[in-house]
């Protein structure tokens, strides 16, 4: 076998061979297995008693728990936030249950109204200033306090309770424009801001302390947007950064912090995401100052769609920010109050923090004036107290001074404050509109999560694809599509050593925010690296799930990484991994969650509905005793995790169930086992690879036990690719076998790599005539060598796809042609056993507990349970739940029956045989009744643990057969032609797939790619391929459908011309080389020439029987001895 494919063999675990050896040794093992379990057992028992404890560690793990006395059960200590929260938390809270609050005004309207010139905003301070300041009423604070305390003070005479401070554009992002940027002038603008605004509230506190004032530092959304694109041509560019956001919103709180404010206002939020940067800012400005002050969040509805600007509704925009913990929650400008009413109504209701809003003075008219008096816009709002949705209410574009001593006393005044609700706590995320999961406790299958796979590098060859080749439009289609079949989120993975992770998560996610029908749903943002994940949330100003962290690396990463994803506002996905491995038990997987679980409820302060366990759903049918109880094992701790960690979730990889039934190209290995064979063998293989010295010490050894060699075109600097690599690499082998070895030239067979084509990456076109090429000239330049290869390689590329490249559609009935229905125990892409595990498993899993999981959301759907075909579950069944210790050979032999792209609720057999097919009886069935008392719920469970609560101070591959045979064809002619000797081939179709049989049309799409006669062959390959039937043979081509019309490709682009040979023979070839003769350094005895000349001259005799004359003598023991 060729040394390329080994990898592939390595990695083929679930293929006929690997598999055969697996169960061999599983039967040979069999008493191991039994010992290891037994030990498993002991340790699983021991891990239960003690279900939340914490594994041996280097470090002092600290234990505290008290008993409830009432019910004798253990309390854990509960953590409290080392954070305070100031005094103003108290008196405001009080303040908003005895009444409705009152905002003021707008201060741009009021400051309009002076009819200020750039003097005022240059004031004494910026005279020589280069740029115009007229238009930036923050620097107003600065450059004419008097006009901003006396609009604070109006709006205070007014009635207002809370009033903003002057620095709505008070970050150096907004004041860029104005040349403002620096920190120090940030930071002035945003104290005397928040200092004159101060002033003001205690003036008018102290004239009446029974209505206390409170000075807000208004947050705006700044001038740029995190989630819309300013370019139309280029919807993944952003204008700036999240971080550079968190930034300038941090250096603002400082101003507005160190300027006396009470409280934070973030608002006017049309874009989500800017908020979110907000808030993140002003989590870590708290944690490191060590105070906590209260905030409010009001955001943007810009017209009567209900949405944000970023597309978002009012209640997936709750859901983006509630993990802040706001103490009010709003909206604010765009609209009028008539038009506002719908969208706080809904606010109120879902929200369980107070609720306010400040509309404008009704919409704009054609001046950009606003037509609302202070008695309509009065009247306008008094449904929102009337009807109990307001706990504040205030103005904003058009209002002054006069509209909000309206609204205080139409409005507020007589009027209770609404009473805050309790919104039940549920798995809430969002992304442009909210995913609220309500499980249905009679049927968990029905309400079950389907996270879209096809965005994950692991789960879509094709998005691999697209991904490495910066193909990011045909990346989206792959999951606009998903979200179109039925996924309720996206799963997006970009792990993988080919591609840059961090910008194609940030390129890729800013892309789906961007596209409606993917922005929609939430996503999951999926990386080992914790990095990369941070990259994925920086991009959505949806609610998020992370996935994952887990405790594998102890305690303290796991909090601080939990911390950061709470930071962001996101769900997280916790892995059943601790300091010790995976956890593959029911009692680990116990016992590892419940440990996470305890941790991030009481050390981080999580919600228990954000927290989406996967306890590792592992692979069964290997084959080894040990593995045949990992579904078992996972439902019945999903059923566990889900009682003793409630509010919980469980997901998980439901593909990983049936992993090993995913199926494998056929491989022929052949293992030269030179101490074992009389035969002369051949070695495969050896190469320069490890350098000149180790090259000849082995083919040394090889020369020694009497076997050809394969010589791989491998050297110390890698493998070779091109013609003149090839050609280089087997040169210089063949002169050091030939002249420092000895080696005969007919042992000598090079393999100077086949490498795939048709990849769809440019570099690799011209990969099938390099190595004709090579071939050729290494027959001359090499006399007596012989080439090999693995035939297969070359069309690799066409053997791995389960969907039409096109529509990323399943190919109906595309199977292997690799000789596989030929291997016993391998059978490529069967769809009917994989689905149906997958739907046997989601039952059984799904009933305990489990709520969403990565799969296929369109199989997801349609495979349901009470539909799959009764025989075939009985024996997915019995591998599933470890019904049989047999059960793995049982289901082989019966899905080598099978057409293995039929549905698993209408299977076929490929002979169509009745009676229906029956495997070999089972050798220790544990009963019918087993499965019900396998996934029963044990009796006397220890009693839930009460926690605290958290109180802050603070494709299966179908392969093209025609295509892949023709490819093969076709290359075995001209390589042959050129000079090939052998290759590993499936002797069936290398007898039968005659060249000159092979159907035309299919054959010029073929050589086009094989080839490389047009840059766009292999998409037009793949266009026809697409055409034919999966089960059809090169040399009688079949179309899909009843015929006419016909099929036409897309046009040939840099089309080189019927008559372009690359195979043709180069002209002014280089001479042969001449080879020095091999000369052995050890020197012959004289014996040499002695019996050289004896045997020239006559016939030698060699003496008779050793042992004949030695039994004539007829010796005795002491002969011997």
């Amino acid at each position: 076998m060729s040394s390329a494919l080994k990898p592939l063999l390595l990695a083929s675990i679930g293929g006929a061979i690997a598999l055969y050896v697996m169960l061999r040794y599983a039967r040979e093992k069999k008493e191991e297995s039994k010992l290891l379990k037994q030990k498993i057992k002991k340790q699983s028992e021991k891990k239960q008693a003690e279900p939340v404890a914490a594994p041996k560690s280097t470090k002092k793990v600290v234990k505290k728990k008290v008993v409830n006395p009432e019910t004798s059960e253990t309390v854990y200590k509960m953590w409290i936030d080392p954070i305070k929260k100031s005094a103003t938390f108290k008196i405001l809270d009080k303040v908003m249950k005895q009444r409705i609050i009152i905002i003021d005004g707008a201060m741009g309207t009021m400051v309009q109204r002076r009819k200020l010139e750039e003097e005022d905003f240059r004031g004494t301070q910026f005279v020589n200033h280069t740029l115009d300041l007229k238009g930036n009423n923050d620097i107003l604070s600065v450059t004419r306090p008097d006009i901003i305390s006396d609009i604070h003070e109006q709006y205070l005479a007014a009635g207002a309770d809370i009033i903003e401070t002057n620095t709505f554009s008070g970050t150096s992002i907004a004041q860029l424009d104005y040349g403002l940027q620096a920190y120090d002038e940030v930071f002035r603008i945003n104290k005397e801001g928040a200092q004159l605004a101060k002033a003001a509230c205690v003036k008018f506190t102290a004239q009446n302390p029974d209505k206390p004032r409170f000075a807000a530092g208004a947050i705006g959304p700044t001038n740029r947007t995190l989630s819309v694109s300013p370019s139309v041509e280029n919807p993944a560019y952003r204008a700036t950064t999240f971080d550079e956001v968190v930034k300038a919103y941090y250096e603002q709180c400082e101003g507005l912090v160190a300027g006396g404010v009470d409280m934070f206002l973030v608002e006017t939020i049309f874009d989500t995401l800017n908020a979110k940067a907000a808030l993140f800012a002003i989590d870590k400005f708290f944690e490191d100052k060590g105070t906590k002050i209260p905030v409010f969040v009001s955001g943007t509805i810009v017209d009567k769609s209900g949405r944000t600007l970023s597309g978002q509704t009012n209640e997936a925009f709750w859901i983006s920010v509630s993990h802040a913990k706001p103490m009010a929650v709003g909206l604010n400008c765009a609209l009028g109050a008539k038009d506002m009413y719908e969208y706080v109504k809904n606010l109120a209701k879902c929200c369980d923090a107070y609720v306010f809003c400040y509309p404008n003075a009704g919409l704009p008219n054609a001046m950009g004036g606003y037509d609302d008096t202070p008695a309509q816009m009065a009247a306008d709002c008094t449904p929102f107290a009337a009807d109990g949705l307001i706990n504040g209410i205030g103005g904003c574009c058009g209002t002054g001074p006069e509209h909000i001593k309206a609204l205080h006393d139409v409005v507020a005044a007589p009027h209770k404050p609404r009473d805050v609700p309790v919104v039940e706590n549920l798995f809430r995320t969002s992304g442009l509109e909210p995913f609220i999961y309500q499980p249905d406790p009679q049927d968990h299958r029905k309400t079950f999560i389907n996270i879209g796979e096809r965005c994950n590098i692991a789960g879509s060859i094709l998005y691999k694809k697209a991904i490495v080749a910066g193909d990011y439009d045909k990346a989206l289609a792959i999951a606009k599509k998903q979200v179109e079949q039925g996924a309720h989120m996206l799963d997006v993975n970009m792990d993988d050593g080919l591609i840059d992770a961090v910008p194609a998560m940030t390129r890729f996610v800013n892309l789906l925010v961007s596209e409606p029908d993917t922005a929609k749903v939430p996503f999951m943002i999926d990386s080992s690296k914790f990095f990369v994940v941070e990259a994925g949330l920086k991009c959505s100003q949806g609610k998020c799930i992370v996935n994952s962290i887990s405790l594998k690396e102890g305690e303290e990463a796991f909090i601080q990484n939990a911390r950061i994803v709470k930071r962001y506002g996101a769900s997280v996905v916790v892995m059943a991994f601790d300091e010790h491995g995976q956890a593959a038990t029911e009692a680990e997987k116990v016992s590892m969650c419940q440990r996470a679980y305890k941790i991030l409820v009481e050390k981080v302060g999580f919600n228990p509905q954000d927290i989406v366990f996967d306890p590792n759903i592992l692979t069964i049918g290997t084959g080894m005793e040990e593995h045949n109880n990992y579904a078992v094992d996972f439902i019945r701790a999903t059923r566990e995790i889900k009682r003793v960690c409630p509010g919980s979730k469980i997901s998980g990889g439901v593909s990983n169930i049936a992993f090993s039934f995913r199926g494998n190209d056929e491989v022929f290995v052949v293992e030269a086992g030179l101490k074992c064979s009389q035969g002369k063998c051949i070695v495969n293989s050896i190469s320069l690879k490890e350098g000149e010295e180790a090259f000849i010490q082995n083919a040394e050894i090889v020369k020694r036990y009497g076997a050809a060699v394969v010589v791989m075109a491998f050297d110390e600097q890698g493998q070779a690719a091109t013609e003149e690599q090839k050609v280089s690499m087997c040169q210089r082998a063949y002169k050091i076998l030939v002249e420092k070895v000895g080696f005969n030239p007919q042992d000598i067979i090079f393999d100077p790599n086949i490498l795939t084509i048709g990849t769809g990456m440019e570099e690799h076109n011209n990969y099938a005539v390099d190595f004709i090429n090579a071939t050729r000239r290494l027959k001359t330049l090499c006399p007596g060598c012989k080439i090999s290869g693995g035939v297969s390689n070359i069309a690799f590329s066409f053997r791995v796809y389960q969907r039409n490249p096109q529509t990323e559609d399943p190919l109906p009935g595309m199977q292997d042609s690799g000789g596989v229905s030929n291997i016993a125990f391998s059978f490529r892409g069967n769809e009917p056993v994989r689905r149906a595990f997958h739907s046997a498993f989601l039952h059984h899993a799904s009933a305990a507990g489990m709520d969403m999981g990565i799969v296929n959301a369109e199989h997801c759907i349609h495979d349901v349970y009470e539909k799959i075909d009764k025989e075939l579950l009985e024996y997915v069944e019995d591998v599933l739940l470890n019904k049989d210790p047999d059960a793995t050979e049982r289901i082989l032999e019966f899905a080598a029956k099978l057409d293995p792209k039929s549905s698993p609720t209408n299977p076929k057999r490929l002979d169509g045989s009745l009676p229906a097919f029956r495997a070999s009886t089972r050798e220790h069935d544990k009963g019918a009744d087993y499965i019900e008392k396998a996934l029963a719920v044990p009796a006397n469970l220890p009693p839930v643990p009460v926690y605290q609560k958290y109180n802050p101070e603070v494709k299966q591959s179908a392969a093209f057969a025609a295509v892949r045979r023709a490819f093969h064809s076709s290359f075995l002619h001209h390589a042959c032609a050129a000079g090939l000797d052998m290759g590993i081939v499936n002797a069936d179709h290398c007898i039968h797939d005659v060249y000159e049989k092979i159907d035309k049309e299919l054959l010029m799409y073929v050589e086009e790619v094989l080839l490389n006669r047009c840059s766009n062959a292999t998409e037009r390959m793949l266009e026809f391929a697409a055409t034919l039937e999966p089960k059809c043979k090169p040399t009688a081509v079949k179309k899909i459908g009843a015929g006419p019309p016909p099929f036409t490709a897309s046009p040939r682009e840099d089309y080189k011309g019927a008559d372009y040979d690359p195979l043709a023979v180069a002209a002014n070839l280089p001479p042969v080389p001449v080879y020095q003769k091999y000369n052995p350094e050890v020197k012959q005895s004289a014996a040499f020439a002695l019996l050289d000349k004896a045997m020239k001259e006559r016939i030698v005799v060699i003496d008779g029987a050793m042992g004949t004359m030695v039994q004539r003598r007829k010796l005795e023991e002491e002969d011997f001895r």
